[in-house]
């Protein structure tokens, strides 16, 4: 009996740790800068709205550049997560964990009262057409970022990759570290991976295991020395910002305008964050002391 109240006590906390957890997981998704026309349309919904400097974004969101048009935008609260959106480019930010480990509970051994955890650390992308660079610095340890296209999967476990795409063909660079990149056959299952090695990118056309990897041509890597700066200015308007006009409006996911600026708005996160952690080391330490007065 007293094994059976012990885990359900358990079982109450993980679920709370697990709803928490996942919480953590949407962190916040931050429009860095916008050039030109940039649409997001949020899950379920058929109109498309303007991406706006500032704007929090959501999982699942789809996010479309028009010609001539960039947007730049942080994947999580630490902005060690970026990725740059060039003209022409469709993508989805399907699933973010790039900052926090989402637990799932897969089974209680009521016996023992062991509790087998799974984590899902992959944080996805999927881009229908288009390029992106991204730089990818605050995964945890063992996650990787990834990247679907209509003909490969491209990611990282933390670096610096650009990924175009068509209907028919995928090319990803390696500006740092190292970025892989795997065909997909006719039934959607994947090919052989390949590893591409910084300075070098290679290409899979529909259906074809990537080729050899190539050296990247002054011009493209031209290309990431100036997401980069771009990057490093972005971030460094928006932490000495001091009300949101005077670098990029704060707005909800929805697009209103709030009183806060971006960088007091992602201080908050970061302090809720802190206090949610708090509060369920307190609960599992409570938990933990009664089960030992009941031995």
């Amino acid at each position: 009996m007293k094994h059976m109240h012990f885990a359900t006590i358990v079982i109450v906390v993980l679920i709370v740790l697990c709803v928490s957890h996942q919480v953590q997981a949407k962190d916040i998704i931050l429009v860095l800068s916008v050039k030109g026309q940039v649409g997001v349309q949020h899950l379920g919904e058929s109109s498309w709205a303007q991406v706006k400097e500032g704007m929090a974004l959501q999982e699942n969101d789809t996010v479309k550049t028009g010609k001539g048009a960039e947007a730049v935008i942080a994947l999580d609260s630490s902005l060690k997560n970026i990725i740059k959106l060039q003209q022409d480019t469709e993508l989805v930010l399907e699933e973010l964990n790039a900052n926090q480990d989402p637990i799932v509970i897969e089974h209680m051994d009521s016996d023992t009262t062991n509790a087998v955890l799974e984590y899902d650390r992959n944080s996805k992308l999927e881009m229908s057409r288009g390029k992106i660079f991204a730089r990818i610095e605050g995964l945890p340890q063992g996650s990787s970022f990834e990247v679907r296209t209509p003909t490969a999967v491209a990611g990282v476990s933390g670096s610096g990759m650009s990924v175009a795409a068509n209907s028919k063909t995928t090319e990803v660079g390696c500006f740092a570290d190292k970025v892989f990149i795997v065909g997909i056959n006719t039934d959607g299952t994947l090919m052989e991976k390949i590893v591409i090695f910084e300075g070098y990118k290679s290409n899979a056309a529909q259906y074809k295991n990537p080729i050899k990897p190539v050296k990247l041509t002054t011009a493209e890597q031209r290309q990431w020395d100036q997401f980069e700066e771009h990057v490093r200015r972005s971030i460094k308007v928006l932490r000495e910002s001091d009300n949101p006009s005077s670098a990029s409006a704060a707005y909800e996911s929805t697009g209103s305008p709030v009183e806060t600026s971006p960088a007091d708005a992602l201080e908050g996160q970061m302090e809720q964050l802190e206090k949610t952690q708090e509060r369920l080391k307190r609960d599992l330490e409570r938990v933990e002391s009664e089960h030992n007065s009941r031995r």
